[in-house]
C-alpha cells in the first residue's frame, strides 16, 4: 500500500513540507489512512488522522471538530466508507483553500493496483484539452 499512498500524497495532492494534512476515516479504512499519513510524514507534512463517530448515511455532516479540522487543513484525504464529499464541511474546507481527495469506498486492493497506478503526468495534456473544451462548452 505504500506505493499507492505515495502516489496519492506526492502526485495527486502534491503535499508539501510543513502542510497540515487531515485524514478523515472510519474503522474499516484505518489501514489506508495510516499509509497515507506515513507517506505525508515522508514529505515533511504534518498529518492527523481523525476517526469520527460512525455516520448512518452518505454525506451526513461530520461533527464540528471534524469540520474545523477540515477547514484548517491544507490537504484533506477522505478514505471513508460513507461519502463525505458533498457535505457543508468539505465545501467549506475547499472554500478555505484545502485540496480535498475524496476516497469513498477506497479499498486496500485499490492502494496496490488499478487506476491509482496510471501515468498521471502522461495523461495531463489530454485532461487539460478536455477540461478546456468542457469549459468552453464545446
Amino acid at each position: 500500500m505504500r506505493d499507492g499512498a505515495e502516489i496519492l500524497v506526492r502526485t495527486c495532492a502534491s503535499v508539501q513540507p510543513s502542510e497540515d494534512v487531515v485524514i478523515v476515516t472510519d474503522p474499516e479504512r484505518v489501514t489506508i489512512a495510516r499509509a497515507v499519513a506515513d507517506a505525508a510524514l515522508e514529505v515533511g507534512a504534518v498529518p492527523s488522522i481523525l476517526v469520527p463517530p460512525e455516520r448512518s448515511i452518505d454525506n451526513e455532516e461530520p461533527g464540528p471538530a471534524v469540520a474545523a479540522a477540515l477547514s484548517a487543513a491544507d490537504v484533506a484525504f477522505l478514505p471513508v466508507t460513507l461519502a463525505l464529499a458533498h457535505t457543508r464541511a468539505v465545501r467549506e474546507a475547499i472554500g478555505a483553500g484545502a485540496r480535498v481527495l475524496s476516497m469513498t469506498a477506497f479499498t486496500e486492493r485499490m492502494m496496490r493496483e488499478g487506476g491509482l497506478f496510471t501515468a498521471f503526468r502522461a495523461r495531463k495534456p489530454l485532461c487539460d484539452t478536455l477540461a478546456a473544451r468542457l469549459t468552453a462548452g464545446g
